[in-house]
């Protein structure tokens, strides 16, 4: 039996859980592993500054993300753009992840090693970006 891929915090309402699985199931490869938590939306504009409405942490190499909603979000026709705006960041994190490691202030990498690198993850993300349309149009 395939274990569960995304975990949910108790208090996460059912439409989110919902918007979180049908997104999570379109947007991110199946060997991502996911967790769904609410946050206080007073500490998470403390945090992170007002409007926001929620915040991902993603570690690309272990293939695993958590996203805290604010616990405010509320459930309206747009909240999936919220929800899938948020899953896409642990898509693009590796591009982030890749401009820390090559100017880490330690050291600076060739450009053209970085270039490469980059160019690496594009195609990458490209290929995952086939998926999901096959995904959508119900092909192979």
């Amino acid at each position: 039996m395939k274990p569960d891929r995304i975990r949910f915090g108790d208090d996460v309402p059912r439409w989110l859980r919902v918007q979180c699985r049908r997104w999570f199931r379109l947007l991110l490869p199946d060997d991502w592993r996911l967790r769904v938590e609410l946050q206080d939306a007073d500490e998470m504009a403390a945090e992170h500054g007002d409007g926001t409405a929620a915040v991902t942490i993603s570690l690309p190499t272990y293939l695993d993300a958590a996203i805290w909603f604010a616990d405010d979000i509320q459930n309206r026709d747009d909240a999936w753009r919220t929800v899938a705006h948020e899953l896409l960041h642990s898509k693009y994190q590796p591009i982030t992840d890749l401009f820390r490691l090559a100017w880490d202030g330690r050291r600076k990498m060739p450009r053209e090693d970085v270039a490469a690198m980059l160019a690496d993850l594009i195609e990458q993300m490209i290929q995952r970006d086939v998926v999901v349309i096959a995904k959508l149009k119900g092909l192979p």
